[in-house]
């Protein structure tokens, strides 16, 4: 999990994923509506004010049970508005949802998809502690 910025700041795209437990208290009668809650409710912790016209529709994808996150233009401080970010809900229950975000790139919605046919998950770690070796390596190098 992770978000990844361009050179110049102007876009970027995240991968989060949410397991039940952080989602406990959450209210929803699925993992989904529990993650959308929660998305809801961390955007507008991150806008510092309450989201509008909020919807979850399907979203055409490779996975199914994928779901847009859709909501009003946010309003910012001087008076000017953004429209509300790509926002991507990945149903993979029981174990997981991913939320997946983009912004700023020419195709929101098209590198969301590819992000989407990118995802493998596993609870074997033999599965993936190869790959979070690797990673680690590439971030902080040999130690």
């Amino acid at each position: 999990p992770g978000v990844f910025r361009s050179k110049d700041g102007r876009s970027a795209a995240g991968v989060n994923f949410l397991p039940p437990r952080r989602l406990e208290g959450v209210e929803g009668a699925t993992l989904v509506e529990r993650a959308r809650n929660y998305s809801v409710r961390e955007r507008e912790r991150e806008f510092r004010q309450p989201l509008a016209s909020v919807e979850l529709v399907p979203f055409e994808s490779a996975r199914p049970g994928t779901w847009h996150l859709k909501a009003a233009p946010i309003a910012l401080p001087d008076g000017r508005t953004m429209p509300f970010p790509m926002y991507v809900i990945v149903d993979f229950s029981p174990h997981t949802v991913a939320e997946i975000n983009v912004t700023g790139t020419g195709d929101d919605a098209q590198l969301a998809r590819r992000i989407i046919e990118s995802l493998k998950t596993t609870v074997e770690p033999e599965c993936y502690l190869a790959d979070l070796e690797r990673l680690y390596k590439f971030m902080h190098g040999e130690r």
